[in-house]
C-alpha cells in the first residue's frame, strides 16, 4: 500500500521530559526507511518544533532518502524568521507548513500559539515564500464555526497571493458535559467546508480537505453514511515497536490513514520513543493485508452486508467519535447498522406485493404511569405506518389503549378486570380465567385477523407486554397470522421469544426500516435472516440480527392512517387543544447520574428544513396546528437552535409548539424569534433544586443561570414549566431548603410544574456505578451507605413532594 505523506511528530514539545537525542535520531531514522516504498513524502511535525534540535538531521535523512518532498510543520508561525528559514532549504527541505485558526471564541487555543499581529505573521510566511519554500497553509476552525474558513482563506490570499496549498482542518469543541467532543452538524459543516474548497480551488490553490485531533477524515470528504464501515483494530503495517504503524479503512471512500502506532501507556514509560501519524490525502487502492481478527470481521461484514444495499458499521459510536483510542469490538449481534437517507433512497420495496399489516398500540395498565397514554395518537405506529405506505402496503392502525376504554364492545366491568395486571399475569402462566378469556376474545374478534396477515405489535411499558402476549396468542388461534413485537422496553428480548412460540419475531430499537425489510422479505423481496435489529429463529435457535441506527432524515412523516384524532385528549397542549406528537431530536448528549438514557452522550437530529416541511404538510395534510415535539430537549446544540428558527421562518408552517429545554447554555435573545415561529411553552429540566445536587447528579446547571433563563423566556412570551426532582439520592435538609427558596423565586415566572418523587432506574449511572455515589444499589431501590434505607425515606420524599406541590399552587406566572 501507497500512502501520499507520512507525518512523524517529534517528543520535542513543551509535554516532554528529557529526551535521548540520539535515540529520538535513531528511531526516526528506522522510521523513515521503513516508510520508504510506502510514502511519497514526508512531514515532520511537532507542537513544538523550534526546541527540537534534531530537526534538521531528520530533514536531511529524509531528503537523502529520496522522498518526493520533505515538509516541516511549525506552530510558531512567527519564529519563522528569514534565518531559520535559510537552516531548511539548506537541509533539504522544500516545504513549511504553518497553522492558522480562524477566530472562534469557543475554541481555547491549546492547539495552535497564534502570538502577535496579522502583519506579522503575513511577514513570516513572506519569509518562508522568500527563500523558495512551498508555503502550505493550515487552516484550521472548531467544528461548530466551520463557516469563518472562507473569511480566513480571503484574508489571507489576500495579502499573500503565493500561497500553494491550503489544508483545511476541523478541531473538536470538548466541554465536561462532552469529553468526547460536541458532535457538529455534519451536513452544514461539509457545505462550509465544500464553499472554501471552491473558492480556494477557482484561485488555482491546491486544497484538501483533512481531519485534525482524530475527527475522521472520510467525514469530512465525502457524505458519512456513505462509507461501508468504519476499521478500528490491530496494527497491520510495520513491526509492532515503537515505530510500527496501525492502520483504519474507510472503504467505502477508499482513503486510509495509518494512526498512533505506540500504546499510550509505552509513550509515558519510554518518552523518547518516536510517536508516528501517518495521515493519508488521496485515495488509494483497497490493498490492505488481512490477517488475524480483522480478516474475520471483515469477511463477516462482508458476508453479512452483500445483497443489501445497506452498510455496516463495527460500532456506531466508533463511527462519530473524535478520537481513535481504545478501539473496542462489538460482540456478535450487537455491531449497529447505520442506515442513511441515501440507502433508504434507493431501497425498491413493492408494497403491493407485500402481508396487509395492522399495527396496533397495545395498552398500558400501569394506573400509577406518569404518562397519559390517552393525551395524543402514538406517534410510534405512526411513523411506522407512515413508511409502510410510502412504500404502497395497506396499512391499518388500531390504538387499543383508546378503544379498550371507549369503545362499546366492552362493559365497564370487563376494562376493571383487563386493569388486574396480576390477573393477566396468571393467565400468561396457563392458570384459567373464563372472564379474561371472553374479554380477549372480543378484542381479538375487533380486530378481525386475516390469514398471512403481519400484526406489528407496539409494547410501551412493561406493563402492557404481558397484554401483547396474551393478544399475540388470541391472534395466531384464530388465523394464520404472523406476529411481531416491537418497542423500546424489548431489549433483552431472546428469552422472551423462545417463551412465546406465538410471537414470530421481535425488533430491538427503532423499527421503521427493520418492519420495512420484514414485510418486503413477507412478500418475497429479501429473506428475513437479513432484516436488521431482528430477533429470530433458525431451525429452533434463537438468532439476532446486528441493531438498526436510522438516519433521522429517513423517516417519514406520521400518518394516523385509520385513527380517530378526535378521541384524545382536549387539553393535551396548553390552552385547551389537542396535540399531535413529532420529534426531530433522538437520544441526549449529557450523562445525567439519575437518568436511564442509554446513549452514552450521542445524539442525532433531523435537518431543521425537514422538520419545517413536514410541520407545513401536518397543517395542510391532516390540519393540525397544535404539534407536541418529543426532543431529549429543543437546544440541543446552539447552531441547531438557530438553523432550526431559520428553517421556520423561511418555511412559516403555521403550527404552535411545546418541547423541552435545558435551562443552560442558551441564547435568551433568541426567544423571541422561538415565540414568532410558534413556541408557546418550553419544560425546563431542572430536576435538582439545589447546586450541590447538580453537582453530585452531574445534571451540570447553575440555578442563578437557570432562573434568569427562566425569566427571559416568560418576557418573550413563553410559558414555563418547571421539572423538578424530589429524593435524589444524598438529599438533605439543606438542598430541600435552597430547592424551596429556588421554587419560590421562579414561582412567578412559571405556569405549570412537574415535580417527580425520584425513580431508581437500572439503566442510570447511579444503578450501574453505586459506589460513586455512596449508595448500594437494590432490585427496587438504593439504599444509603452512611444513611437511609429505600424504604425509610419514602415518607420523607412524599411529604416533600406534597409540600412543593402546595407552593405550586399558591400562585404562578
Amino acid at each position: 500500500m501507497r500512502v501520499q505523506e507520512i507525518s512523524i511528530c517529534a517528543p520535542g514539545d513543551s509535554a516532554s521530559r528529557r529526551v535521548d537525542q540520539v535515540a529520538c535520531a535513531a528511531d526516526a531514522e528506522a522510521v523513515l526507511r521503513r516508510a520508504v516504498g510506502h510514502a511519497d513524502a514526508v512531514l515532520i511535525a511537532g507542537r513544538d518544533l523550534l526546541r527540537w534540535p534534531e530537526l534538521l538531521a531528520c530533514g536531511r535523512m529524509a531528503a537523502g532518502l529520496g522522498f518526493r518532498e520533505v515538509a516541516v510543520r511549525s506552530n510558531h508561525l512567527e519564529g519563522c524568521s528569514p534565518a531559520w528559514v535559510r537552516q531548511l532549504a539548506e537541509a533539504g527541505i522544500q516545504a513549511v507548513e504553518v497553522p492558522w485558526l480562524a477566530p472562534d471564541a469557543t475554541v481555547h487555543d491549546r492547539y495552535v500559539r497564534q502570538e502577535g499581529s496579522f502583519e506579522r505573521q503575513v511577514e513570516a510566511m513572506g519569509a518562508i515564500l522568500g527563500q523558495g519554500l512551498v508555503l502550505r497553509l493550515r487552516l484550521m476552525a472548531s467544528v461548530l464555526n466551520a463557516g469563518e474558513l472562507r473569511g480566513c482563506a480571503e484574508a489571507i490570499a489576500a495579502r499573500v497571493p503565493a500561497v500553494q496549498r491550503v489544508w483545511l482542518g476541523l478541531l473538536p469543541i470538548r466541554t465536561p458535559q462532552h469529553p468526547k467532543g460536541v458532535l457538529p452538524d455534519w451536513q452544514g459543516l461539509r457545505s462550509d467546508l465544500r464553499d472554501c474548497l471552491g473558492w480556494l480551488h477557482e484561485r488555482g490553490i491546491a486544497a484538501r480537505i483533512g481531519a485534525d485531533s482524530g475527527i475522521p477524515c472520510c467525514l469530512l470528504r465525502s457524505e458519512p453514511d456513505q462509507c461501508a464501515w468504519f476499521y478500528r483494530g490491530p496494527p497491520v503495517l510495520g513491526a509492532q515497536s515503537p515505530g510500527g504503524m496501525k492502520l483504519a479503512e474507510c472503504a467505502r471512500c477508499r482513503l486510509h490513514a495509518l494512526c498512533p502506532g505506540i500504546h499510550p501507556l509505552a509513550a509515558r514509560q519510554k518518552p523518547e520513543a518516536l510517536r508516528e501519524i501517518v495521515t493519508a490525502f488521496e485515495r488509494v487502492p483497497d490493498t490492505l493485508p488481512a490477517e488475524g481478527a480483522q480478516a474475520k470481521e471483515r469477511e463477516r461484514l462482508r458476508t453479512v452486508g452483500s445483497g443489501s444495499r445497506l452498510r455496516w458499521f463495527t460500532r456506531w459510536e466508533d463511527f462519530l467519535r473524535f478520537h481513535w483510542d481504545s478501539p473496542v469490538w462489538s460482540e456478535p449481534g450487537c455491531s449497529p447498522l447505520y442506515i442513511s437517507k441515501a440507502e433508504y433512497d434507493a431501497m425498491e420495496v413493492d408494497g403491493r406485493r407485500g402481508p396487509r399489516i395492522k399495527l396496533l398500540r397495545c395498552p398500558c395498565f400501569n394506573k400509577t404511569s406518569d404518562f397519559n397514554f390517552f393525551a395524543m395518537p402514538p406517534l410510534g405506529i405512526m411513523m411506522l405506518g407512515g413508511m409502510l405506505r410510502r412504500h404502497g402496503f395497506d396499512v391499518q392502525l388500531r390504538d387499543l389503549a383508546v378503544e379498550t376504554q371507549r369503545s362499546p364492545w366492552l362493559s365497564d366491568a370487563e376494562r376493571d378486570v383487563m386493569w388486574d395486571h396480576e390477573r393477566l399475569r396468571r393467565r400468561l402462566r396457563g392458570e384459567g380465567d373464563d372472564p379474561l378469556d371472553v374479554i380477549l376474545d372480543k378484542i381479538a374478534t375487533a380486530l378481525e385477523p386475516r390469514p398471512s396477515e403481519l400484526f406489528g405489535l407496539s409494547v410501551e411499558s412493561t406493563e402492557d407486554l404481558t397484554f401483547s402476549l396474551l393478544m399475540a396468542a388470541r391472534l395466531k388461534a384464530r388465523a394464520d397470522v404472523h406476529v411481531v413485537l416491537g418497542g423500546r422496553i424489548l431489549e433483552d428480548a431472546a428469552p422472551l421469544l423462545r417463551a412465546h412460540p406465538a410471537v414470530d419475531w421481535i425488533v430491538r430499537g427503532e423499527g421503521e426500516v427493520p418492519l420495512l425489510m420484514l414485510a418486503a422479505a413477507l412478500g418475497g423481496q429479501g429473506r428475513i435472516a437479513r432484516v436488521p435489529s431482528l430477533i429470530h429463529r433458525v431451525q429452533g435457535e434463537i438468532r439476532e440480527n446486528p441493531r438498526a441506527t436510522h438516519d433521522l432524515d429517513i423517516f417519514e412523516l406520521p400518518e394516523p392512517i385509520g385513527l380517530e384524532l378526535g378521541a384524545y385528549d382536549p387539553r393535551s397542549f396548553p390552552g385547551g387543544h389537542r396535540a399531535f406528537p413529532y420529534f426531530f431530536i433522538k437520544d441526549c448528549p449529557f450523562r445525567c447520574a439519575f437518568c436511564g438514557e442509554l446513549s452514552k452522550g450521542q445524539f442525532r437530529v433531523r435537518s431543521p428544513r425537514k422538520v419545517a416541511d413536514d410541520l407545513a404538510t401536518l397543517r395542510e395534510r391532516h390540519g393540525i396546528r397544535h404539534v407536541y415535539f418529543l426532543n431529549t430537549l429543543i437546544n440541543i446544540r446552539p447552531d441547531y437552535l438557530l438553523g432550526f428558527l431559520e428553517a421556520m421562518e423561511a418555511r412559516r408552517p403555521g403550527v404552535e409548539w411545546t418541547d423541552c429545554a435545558r435551562p443552560s447554555g442558551i441564547d435568551v435573545s433568541l426567544f423571541p424569534r422561538m415565540r414568532a415561529v410558534g413556541c408557546v411553552n418550553l419544560t425546563w429540566g431542572v430536576d435538582a433544586g439545589s447546586d450541590r445536587l447538580q453537582r453530585t447528579m452531574q445534571k451540570g446547571i447553575r440555578l442563578d443561570e437557570a432562573e434568569g433563563i427562566l425569566r427571559a423566556a416568560h418576557g418573550a412570551g413563553i410559558r414555563n414549566t418547571l421539572n423538578l426532582i424530589v429524593g435524589l439520592p444524598g438529599e438533605r435538609e439543606e438542598d430541600r431548603v435552597q430547592t424551596r427558596a429556588f421554587l419560590h423565586r421562579v414561582r412567578p415566572v412559571c405556569s405549570d410544574y412537574q415535580i417527580h418523587a425520584f425513580r431508581f432506574l437500572h439503566t442510570a449511572t447511579l444503578f450501574r456505578h453505586p459506589s460513586r455515589f455512596g449508595l448500594v444499589a437494590r432490585d427496587q431501590g438504593c439504599d444509603e451507605i452512611s444513611g437511609p434505607t429505600w424504604e425509610e425515606r419514602q415518607e420523607s420524599i412524599a411529604a416533600f413532594q406534597k409540600e412543593l406541590l402546595a407552593i405550586t399552587r399558591a400562585g404562578g406566572g
